[in-house]
């Protein structure tokens, strides 16, 4: 059974839009959250594997996650450096933070900078065991 022209015209214009209102939402939800916004798609998208990393937006946003934690732990150091990229060792950290914890605290403990955001993980065995967030 065939669908006559005006129903054809009609599932056409439906489907229009639909596609319309979807690229609507998604263009406010773009524009009206923060780029550095756990909420904001930025973030969400690049959490499940679909936007680049963005160390400006990512950093930031992870404070605010409460699910933070679940990005990093069990993770072993080549899927860490895979997903955040440049990661610094004790004997690396440059900034000003990095090196007072990395002189002072965890000591006993292999430890690795997220790049050069106040973000420290903990890694035993191989694998991320802790993530903490270091700010004074």
């Amino acid at each position: 059974m065939r669908l006559s022209s005006i129903a054809e015209n009609r599932l056409k214009i439906a489907a229009i839009a639909a596609v319309l209102m979807a690229g609507t939402a998604i263009a406010v939800w773009f524009g009206i959250t923060e780029r550095n916004d756990p909420r904001g798609p930025r973030y969400i998208l690049w959490k499940y594997g679909i936007f680049s990393f963005d160390p400006t937006v990512t950093y930031q946003a992870m404070v605010g996650d409460s699910e933070s934690e679940k990005l990093v732990i069990g993770l072993t150091v080549p899927e860490l450096k895979r997903r955040f990229g440049n990661l610094r060792t004790r004997a690396e950290s440059t900034a000003g933070y990095q090196k007072y914890y990395s002189d002072r605290f965890f000591l006993d403990q292999e430890i690795l900078w997220l790049g050069d955001s106040a973000w420290l993980v903990v890694v035993k065995d191989g694998r991320v065991q802790q993530l903490r967030l270091m700010k004074g």
